[in-house]
């Protein structure tokens, strides 16, 4: 609130030339709108001469249809077909409506008359309710919303006028099919010939034009005769059929007087419509000028207002805070910040001003990343004991019921685990606080692993999950192998969701482009489900956003994963696009651009000299399987086989391929595997994991079998390796392990030690970090620390930094510790790592994460 002093005729002035342009303003928005309704006003002109052809169409196509039923010849009938479609022709014109689509059916009636024996005497009458007076109505509606009062005036007095000419063509068609038949008209038609005659009067001209704005419509209708005149023109012919004597009536003459009084009543149409026309430009001129004038007038005031405003200004050497933001401060800022922000705007430093605010910005994100962590803390500690105990409790033996509860457990704390995790991210992203690494990976390797990782959900959701990864791929390249895994899984998850039962995923990673310091990929994730529509595909990638909401209701999500997606693609240099029609399926891509680290190595890809049949059905709805398979054994340098149903042809004498892929899927009824059996070929068999017991029954008889996805790895050690599966085994047993852990919370207690003992180790808890100290010190022969960092006491941070130093004290071996704990952001792992953790493992445990972990150190 500033406060005026000393001058108060400058106040007064400001004052002044705030009002003018309030009213300028004001003034200048009627004007717009009166233009711009103006500019409404000719499409509904345009759409009344629409309306008037069709009237005048339907009107002769009335009095053909009469003269075809009076008449029954060829000639009538060809000349009825001609008037039939010009009205449908200029219906057709009249923009869509649903009384359009009414009277289209109604003519399609009325024209199916036509082929009836005899006539119909009410045809006339509903051409007159059911097409006719429609669209009269429709004349009248066009206008409805017009407020120009002499616009109103003119058409309406242009729909009375139409009113007159339809009801002259309804008794021109009843007259005119009564004088072709020599007929008198009957009773019935003589009661409603007199109301049509009654109703024939035009309106009074000079009553409509009393008042001055009226004046113009007088002129407008100046081509009318007067009422007298205008009966005069019909009233001898109507005399003769109210007496009933047609015989007296020549049918030109009344065709022709009918004609007259038309012709009179279009001339004052015509008349009123040009008068329409004219006001309406005339309207746009003068609001167009008005506006014009406005502006200039406005500038002008505005440059007055600046100017006074920069007068006083600089008189005012103090600016008091108003009552709103001193309250909006107090809510931000202690008593201590809120004196020294008002000292800082009350010297009118500008410079110390942006550096308090600067770093009251950086003390709130600093509040909230504090927050985000302590978060995730306590949602991940109670949900590792929840997660790592369903994991233990479906290894024992439970009913299938049982099974049921505790796959909704697992599954819902993953979700929920997935959403902390993508709270996290969009976080760090609108922070600018995620950061990219710029480390030597092989994208072989990489992807291969990260895309098995979702092998077993593809399999429950009955999906094939079909797999490229390009071996022109360069063996090592330079980039963020993690954030790009992410990006791929998240497109993956999202494809297995939304894709039908018995459908497939195709991934395919693609060398675009290679040169001997960069190479560019394109990273492909293909579904067959519901697809995203062109409006939707716009919005898509927006935070907390998805198709629709009916799609969040029905496969779950937060709508987050595809924006964390894009940016982290965006802040690669690439951008996340979409290809994608409704109810056909989905493609997201994106390409990268990525170093490759010198000297440059290309992979080096073992040749298999050998025959390969493929036992894929001609007819199999995976085609992408057998492509993927085909590709992979050509760049092996293998020779493929025509076709493996020639191999049990008694006609057969090529020789024999040395191998033959089978895809299990098409061949698990019984006697289709085994009958290759008979073959003296090397089997390999690709399968799903929920297969595995199955065929590991038949031992020797399988060379190898590939689990699926099937990759290029897989498919080369299962020609070149001397195992009979593809599949790793992994040690179900780490006996001999012993291992110290530092844990405070007694559920996480009893979950990893349960975990550990599981797996034959010995396992030492302790609940704090001077406890994990005093048993490092005291002993001795541990092969692992698995270190909490929020504990009691004394912290897993400074234990792990004192038991390290104690270690270099003594010069005693280092054992290998790892940080165990909910918290989640990058910045964390760093953390851990500069203080020489050696890994780093995630609250909640997940099974196969720390099998991995031990599997490690196990090796070391």
């Amino acid at each position: 609130m500033h406060h005026f002093t000393k001058t108060p005729v400058l106040k007064l002035y400001i004052v002044l030339t705030l009002l003018a342009l309030g009213i300028i303003v004001s003034y200048g928005v009627s004007f717009n709108t009166q233009y711009r309704q103006s500019k409404q006003t000719i499409p509904y002109l345009e759409k009344i001469s629409k309306l008037r052809n069709a009237i005048d169409a339907a009107s002769v196509e009335r009095l053909t249809a009469m003269e075809y039923y009076a008449k029954r010849d060829a000639v009538t009938f060809q000349k009825l077909t001609q008037a039939q479609n010009k009205t449908l022709h200029a219906l057709q014109k009249i923009p869509h409506s649903a009384t359009k689509t009414k009277i289209a059916n109604t003519l399609e009636t009325l024209h199916h008359f036509s082929t009836f024996e005899t006539f119909n005497p009410k045809l006339p009458y509903l051409y007159q309710t059911q097409v006719l007076t429609p669209l009269v109505h429709q004349i009248a509606l066009s206008y409805a919303n017009e407020s120009n009062p002499q616009i109103v005036d003119t058409l309406t007095l242009y729909t009375e006028l139409m009113k007159r000419k339809i009801n002259l063509s309804l008794e021109n068609a009843i007259v005119y099919y009564a004088l072709l038949r020599q007929k008198p008209l009957s009773k019935q038609n003589q009661t409603i010939y007199a109301r049509i005659v009654e109703q024939d009067k035009l309106p009074n001209a000079v009553t409509l034009a009393q008042d001055n704005q009226k004046g113009e419509l007088y002129q407008a209708l100046n081509a009318l005769p007067s009422p007298e005149t205008y009966d005069a023109i019909t009233q001898t012919f109507r005399a003769k059929i109210q007496n009933n004597t047609l015989e007296d009536i020549d049918i030109v003459a009344w065709l022709g007087a009918i004609y007259k009084k038309e012709s009179l009543i279009q001339v004052a149409q015509r008349s009123l419509l040009a008068r329409a026309q004219r006001l309406t430009q005339n309207n746009s001129y003068h609001a167009l000028y008005m506006m014009v004038f406005l502006l200039l007038l406005l500038a002008i005031l505005s440059f007055m207002l600046l100017r006074l405003l920069k007068q006083h200004h600089q008189q005012v050497q103090r600016e008091a805070i108003d009552e709103e933001t001193q309250k909006d401060i107090a809510l931000v800022f202690d008593s201590s910040a809120q004196k020294q922000l008002q000292k800082l705007l009350y010297s009118g430093n500008i410079g110390l001003i942006y550096k308090f605010l600067l770093q009251a910005i950086k003390d709130a994100n600093q509040t909230k990343d504090l927050f985000l962590a302590n978060m995730s803390h306590e949602i991940r500690t109670p949900l590792n004991g929840i997660l790592g105990f369903t994991q233990l409790l479906n290894e024992t033996s439970l009913n299938q019921e049982q099974q049921e509860y505790t796959s909704i457990i697992q599954k819902s704390s993953e979700h929920l685990i997935n959403i902390v995790n993508d709270i996290l991210d969009i976080s760090k992203i609108k922070a600018q606080k995620m950061d990219l690494e710029f480390i030597e990976f092989d994208p072989m390797v990489q992807f291969e692993t990260a895309i098995e990782s979702y092998a077993a959900k593809a399999s429950e959701a009955q999906l094939e999950l079909n797999v490229w990864i390009d071996p022109a791929l360069p063996t090592q390249l330079i980039g963020d192998p993690t954030k790009i895994s992410q990006v791929l899984l998240n497109l993956i998850s999202n494809a297995i969701k939304f894709s039908p039962t018995n459908s497939e995923v195709n991934i395919a990673i693609s060398l675009q482009e290679n040169t001997q310091k960069h190479c560019k990929v394109r990273f492909s994730v293909q579904d067959h489900g519901i697809g995203i529509s062109k409006a939707q595909q716009k919005k898509i990638f927006e935070a907390f956003s998805q198709a629709d909401v009916s799609t969040s209701r029905k496969f779950g999500g937060t709508g987050l994963g595809l924006n964390i997606a894009s940016k982290i693609i965006e802040m690669m240099g690439s951008k996340l696009k979409i290809n994608s029609e409704p109810e056909e399926g989905s493609e997201f891509f994106f390409t990268l651009t990525l170093d490759i680290p010198q000297p440059y190595t290309k992979r080096q890809i073992p040749q298999v000299h050998a025959t390969i049949a493929l036992a894929y059905p001609a007819q199999q709805s995976n085609k992408q399987l057998q492509t993927n398979t085909q590709r992979y054994l050509e760049v092996m340098g293998a020779t493929l086989y025509s076709s493996y149903e020639d191999l049990f042809s008694q006609t057969h004498t090529a020789p024999l391929p040395e191998y033959l892929f089978i895809d299990y899927k098409f061949h698990k009824r019984a006697g289709e595997l085994e009958r290759f059996f008979t073959l003296p070929c090397k089997l390999i068999v690709i399968a799903s994991m929920e297969h595995q017991h199955k065929l590991k029954t038949y031992g020797n008889t399988i060379h190898k079998i590939i689990y699926k996805p099937l990759n290029f790895t897989k498919t080369l050690h299962a020609l070149t390796s001397p195992t009979r599966t593809t599949q790793e085994e992994s040690h179900t047993s780490f006996e001999g392990m012993h291992i110290l852990v530092a844990e405070d919370n007694p559920i996480n207690q009893k979950l990893i030690r349960n975990i550990l003992e599981n797996l034959k180790i010995q396992v030492e808890v302790v609940s704090n970090g001077e406890e994990a100290l005093q048993s490092r010190i005291n002993n001795h022969h541990y092969d692992l620390i698995l270190m909490d960092i929020q504990m009691p006491v004394m912290g897993g941070m400074e234990a792990t930094t004192q038991i390290i130093a104690h270690e270099r004290e003594h010069t005693l071996p280092h054992i290998p510790i790892v940080a165990l704990t909910a918290n989640a952001l990058s910045e964390d792992k760093a953390k851990y790592q500069g203080i020489g953790m050696d890994g780093y493992l995630s609250k909640p445990i997940d099974l196969p994460t720390i099998h991995t972990l031990l599997e490690k150190y196990y090796k070391q």
